[in-house]
């Protein structure tokens, strides 16, 4: 499978958030038009080669269903997403990775492989013939682009991580010095390599009885992808201007803590609350007149007030759009989707709202002890002492009076 068009982009990852929002709107700058943006997307299937193979038989090109509700009434539409012009299992393909890591057309990376894929593998190693991290993979393409000549390229992670821009660079650098690489090239990527931090939101879902291998997407139709971009580096991110949903802006952390504390949040104090009654999407819990006084107080009492109290725009109405999300009558969110990573999103989504409170509150503390009732776990060490025995307190109510019951309690503030 190989296209006419450039490669301009080589994205790290084949899921539905990727093809469901970065791609799809690329795809829309590709076939709108308006000429912005010429070139194709490789995709990199980093573990196994079912989705790279599945993509590579159908010529890159999969389903893309908007499914919800707007202010204008419901939406239902389909359509076709084609800017993927390669497809690559890096077991089997790497070579041809480090092909386009030498391509003058190549412009951009694109990553999302989860909060923890960001950083090395203490298995890592200089010589493997596929690197196994992905700041391993992202290094190798690095250095066979310094040692070309060729102009540094930009490099955006869109994994949930505050500051991934930040996050990755170190990673890449810090990996490289551990491998001993030559001065001039860790000058290179520390020099002419863009590690622009994003920020990306939209809900996106695998059709109902999907398959491992089917490539359709349902999405919702709010989208954001907001990116940080000096000046000069936007020409080459055409992709990302004039398109809906897309964004380049000077600073992403407002963005980002509105997001990752409000709409993740929510998601994050609620998911295992949910698996231990049974439930198995997001939709059947807003369905329930427990779950969704227990998903407003978290947000109203919980998650709102320190960021309202910290002055960040838009929080109030932004939460409100977040709960007409979840209702989606749409979307199948599959709460075993939403829990896979949980100690990290943990870490990153409730912990900051928990420490700007001052004393943990009774919500998201339930919603802890739900994750360790689900996992048959105690609190990690690294939690803070306060958190630690207030989740231990809600361990017991959950233990003793069920998930309904000990939600009512938290939403009274008593346990």
């Amino acid at each position: 499978m190989r296209t006419d068009r450039p490669i301009r982009v080589l994205q790290f990852g084949t899921g539905v958030l990727l093809r469901g929002l970065c791609d799809e709107i690329i795809d829309r700058a590709l076939n709108d038009g308006s000429h912005r943006w010429d070139g194709a997307v490789a995709v990199v299937q980093s573990t196994g080669t079912t989705r790279a193979d599945a993509l590579r038989e159908s010529g890159g090109r999969y389903a893309v269903r908007t499914r919800g509700l707007t202010t204008s009434g419901p939406v239902d539409e389909s359509r076709t997403t084609t800017c993927i012009g390669e497809s690559l299992a890096a077991e089997r393909d790497w070579q041809r990775v480090i092909e386009l890591a030498r391509s003058p057309d190549l412009g951009v990376i694109l990553s999302n492989t989860t909060e923890a894929g960001l950083h090395p593998s203490e298995a890592d190693r200089p010589d493997d013939p596929v690197p196994l991290s992905y700041p391993a993979k992202l290094l190798r393409v690095l250095l066979e682009r310094a040692r070309t000549g060729l102009p540094g390229l930009i490099v955006i992670p869109c994994e949930l991580v505050e500051r991934n821009g930040d996050v990755l660079r170190t990673a890449v650098e810090t990996l490289a010095g551990r491998f001993g690489v030559h001065k001039d090239e860790a000058s290179w990527i520390r020099d002419e390599v863009v590690f622009a931090s994003s920020l990306v939101d939209r809900i996106c879902t695998r059709p109902s009885a999907a398959k491992p291998s089917d490539l359709g997407v349902v999405i919702e139709p709010f989208a954001q992808w907001v990116i940080e971009a000096r000046e000069s580096d936007r020409k080459r991110l055409s992709f990302a201007q004039g398109v809906a949903g897309a964004e380049l802006v000077d600073n992403v952390d407002p963005y980002f803590t509105r997001k990752v504390r409000v709409l993740n949040g929510a998601h994050t104090s609620i998911v295992n609350l949910g698996l231990l009654a049974g439930m198995s999407t997001v939709r059947e819990l807003c369905d329930d007149p427990d779950f969704e006084a227990f998903l407003s107080a978290v947000l109203d009492r919980d998650i709102l007030p320190p960021l309202v109290a910290a002055g960040v725009p838009g929080v109030r109405e932004f939460a409100a759009g977040v709960v007409d999300r979840f209702a989606n009558p749409f979307a199948v969110h599959r709460l075993s989707d939403i829990a896979s990573g949980t100690e990290t999103k943990i870490r990153v989504r409730l912990l900051p709202t928990i420490a700007a409170h001052g004393s943990p509150p009774p919500c998201l503390s339930l919603g802890l002890a739900a994750w360790l009732a689900q996992e048959q776990r105690t609190a990690p060490l690294e939690w803070p002492a306060p958190v630690r025995r207030a989740v231990s307190e809600w361990t017991r109510v959950l233990e003793s009076r069920g998930v309904r019951e000990s939600m009512n309690r938290a939403i009274a503030g008593a346990r």
